[in-house]
């Protein structure tokens, strides 16, 4: 009998035995190409978000580089705001080199007409085309006071769209002019209003939470920022690369863990193998044994 067809029949003698193997090999297989293309995934998908903001980097008041972004992501706490005529300063300050200065407002408002918290981002929508380069408006984008652009998951919840009202004080009523496309982001779940009327809406006139920034030469980055920390006091500017930066750290510690536990699985699988096939050597010994002993009186009785 062939090597192959002693192998075939042994694997055919216990089947359970090696299916159970072979599928815990499968499986730790499976669980460690799973983990490495979520990894690559999740980074392609996060630079291509950060792609998608338009800005190379945010100005934001110091102390609080990631608070804006907490709000935006979970709408946490209205963070601290910037000082008034801040925008005005960080425009003066870069000059021709800044292609877009926009400031924006981020801020949560209770909607009782809908019974819930609104997620609230206020923008100088004149500008929107640089910073979100990516959207696309069912309808048209805000033009004047009084109106609002709703998020994607906004006008599906609310089984709304173009030409509806919103309501949140009986002076602060807007008309729904046009609903953002889906862009799988935290946009899709926010109302999107003109940065005066989010202004008035809160109650705090020039309030800012953040000014985006995008240069007419990207090179340029680290330069214009050194350079505009040094003139303006009291803000802290973070750049799009270092968010990234943040986010593959934490990214790279949850890749560590997960190879880890899948690391146990290869070797709980290899130590399943090792078992297999030593069983499988230890049942054969007794029967290898007997069929030498009963050769060799054979052997003997020709030898004579």
């Amino acid at each position: 009998m062939t090597f192959w067809g002693l192998s075939s029949r042994n694997v055919l003698r216990h089947r359970a035995r090696n299916v159970l193997t072979a599928l815990g090999i499968a499986l730790s297989v499976l669980a460690l190409y799973s983990i490495l293309s979520f990894n690559g995934g999740f980074m392609r998908n996060l630079d291509a978000e950060l792609k998608k903001t338009g800005v190379q980097f945010m100005v934001m008041p110091a102390g609080c580089p990631h608070e804006v972004a907490s709000l935006v992501l979970h709408g946490a706490v209205i963070p601290t705001y910037l000082e008034p005529g801040l925008p005005g300063r960080v425009a003066a300050t870069l000059g021709d080199a800044a292609e877009v200065v926009a400031p924006m407002l981020v801020f949560q408002k209770a909607n009782k007409a809908m019974g819930r918290v609104d997620l609230i981002h206020g923008a100088v929508f004149e500008t929107i085309g640089l910073t979100k380069p990516s959207w696309k408006v069912d309808g048209r984008l805000p033009a004047k006071p009084g109106e609002i652009l709703l998020g994607s998951d906004v006008a599906e919840h609310d089984k709304t769209g173009v030409g509806a009202t919103y309501q949140y004080s009986d002076s602060d009523v807007f008309s729904v002019t046009g609903v953002l496309a889906k862009t799988n982001s935290k946009d899709d779940g926010s109302v999107h209003l003109q940065l005066a009327d989010a202004q008035r809406i809160l109650g705090k006139a020039d309030a800012v939470t953040a000014v985006g920034v995008r240069l007419r030469d990207a090179g340029g980055v680290n330069a214009e920022v050194a350079r505009l920390s040094n003139a303006v006091p009291g803000i802290q500017v973070v750049t799009m690369g270092q968010v990234m930066n943040s986010i593959s750290t934490l990214a790279a510690s949850a890749r560590v863990l997960s190879l880890s536990i899948v690391a146990i699985a290869v070797l709980v699988s290899v130590a399943g193998v090792m078992n297999t096939t030593l069983m499988a050597v230890f049942e054969r010994t007794q029967e290898i044994g007997m069929m030498r002993r009963s050769a060799r009186p054979a052997a003997t009785s020709s030898g004579s």
